[in-house]
């Protein structure tokens, strides 16, 4: 929907499962999965907060795989190296959902763009 697939969890051992062990890769995927099948201005920082914060995890230490899933989303709005519209729009607001600065985003975008535009 956004530019991103749904992905599988990774399988959780029932022994892991009940010592309280998560494997963290879960909750990526779960983020993933929830920018794919949801329309953007549908989700809620508290729902992607709440999903990190279930295996332990906080905003700034998922920093690098949520900029990851940002700048494949990003690509997929762009349309000829431009960020415009509605589609700027979605695109800042995943950012405002991953807790990213608009300074930081214009950066990202300024550099991703510069990358589609070649």
């Amino acid at each position: 929907m956004n530019g991103l697939e749904t992905v599988e969890l990774e399988p959780e051992s029932t022994l892991g499962r009940l010592v309280g062990r998560q494997k963290t890769e879960n909750a990526y995927r779960k983020v993933n999965n929830l920018v794919a099948n949801s329309p953007i201005f549908q989700i809620y920082h508290d729902g992607v907060l709440a999903v990190l914060r279930s295996y332990g995890i906080t905003f700034e230490e998922a920093r690098p795989r949520l900029l990851e899933l940002y700048r494949t989303v990003l690509r997929h709005f762009a349309k000829n190296g431009k960020l415009e519209g509605l589609d700027a729009e979605h695109v800042e607001r995943l950012g405002e959902l991953f807790g990213f600065s608009l300074e930081f985003m214009a950066d990202v975008n300024r550099e991703e763009l510069a990358k589609l535009g070649r």
